[in-house]
């Protein structure tokens, strides 16, 4: 089968859409497991062994940094910005939180309720406000390691909020794209990706009415996805029901065709605290596949699963 060149439409990058490449040995490496640790700082009772908690969804503990939480943020402890050097050149400073997204050292995110995972990504969302309205940060960042492959060091479910002082240049590509596309149409450009996508449904993953799960037109890892709300702007609960009931959707796809498959989320927030015209995107990013040579020496991402395949394969 042909290879083709598929252009981001949100960052410009070109990715080469290579099917023949499934079929080399190692196409979809083994997953690593994650050493399982004995004490574990995210479990409940050990409370005292993090920093003292930034938040918590804690229905009916008494008082702070005690059991009885659902969701848990707390300061991470090996940050990697730095709490001072605001307006220093060069200085790399911002804020950076963990997520602690269960109680149960063994529950999966795929294995949460709807209601639990909407309260998950409600904490995303509250930490992308909390962090743009800190002085000093430019840019806020949801993101998620699950798995080995994709950088996670403790097994025990979690995300990081990171708040900084400069504009990551990937975010900057993405900002001038969707201004660019907004000058010429004077429409938004999430919202076109998502008219086409849903006019031909071959890229659909799953339409849950206020969020659409799809595989982007030119995705960097196989079975990327990308959760849109239909709606700009903070989401309100049944937009995070929806989005919740996607990722659900999305992970448990992944989770039948490649068993304990790492993966990353990530979710970031616009210039000024939640604005109104934001429109949200939530990547799911798995890796299946490696980074290799001719990513690192040539920013050229190869996947060998044409989008309108993966989202066939995780919307079944």
């Amino acid at each position: 089968m042909r290879s083709r060149l598929a252009r981001d439409p949100l960052t410009g990058a070109l990715v080469i859409i290579a099917p023949d490449r499934a079929g080399r040995p190692g196409a979809f490496s083994a997953q690593s497991p994650l050493p399982d640790a004995v004490e574990c700082p995210f479990c409940p009772g050990r409370e005292h062994e993090t920093p003292p908690e930034s938040l918590a969804v804690r229905p009916d503990s008494p008082g702070a940094d005690t059991p009885g939480w659902q969701v848990r943020v707390v300061p991470n402890r090996y940050p990697a910005v730095s709490a001072s050097g605001y307006g220093m050149p060069g200085a790399a400073a911002g804020i950076h939180e963990v997520i602690i997204e269960t109680p149960a050292h063994h529950e999966r995110l795929h294995e949460l309720d709807l209601k639990r995972l909407a309260g998950v990504l409600a904490v995303y969302h509250d930490r992308l406000e909390h962090l743009l309205g800190q002085p000093g940060i430019r840019r806020a960042i949801i993101f998620k390691n699950s798995g080995a492959q994709a950088g996670a060091s403790l097994s025990h479910e979690h995300a990081q909020a990171i708040g900084l002082n400069f504009v990551p240049p990937e975010l900057a590509r993405e900002e001038r794209r969707r201004a660019a596309h907004a000058r010429r149409s004077g429409r938004c450009l999430l919202c076109d990706l998502l008219a086409k996508a849903i006019s031909t449904r071959r890229r659909v993953v799953v339409d849950m009415g206020k969020a659409v799960a799809i595989c982007p037109p030119a995705p960097r890892f196989a079975h990327e996805t990308w959760i849109i709300p239909r709606d700009h702007g903070p989401p309100a609960s049944d937009i995070l029901e929806a989005m919740a009931a996607c990722l659900r959707k999305v992970l448990g796809g992944l989770e039948s065709v490649s068993p304990g498959c790492a993966f990353n989320l990530v979710l970031a927030g616009p210039e000024r605290a939640m604005s109104a015209g934001h429109h949200h995107l939530l990547k799911v990013l798995p890796r299946l596949t490696g980074i290799a040579g001719l990513e690192w020496g040539g920013g050229l991402f190869v996947n060998p699963v044409p989008p309108a395949a993966s989202a066939r394969l995780l919307g079944r």
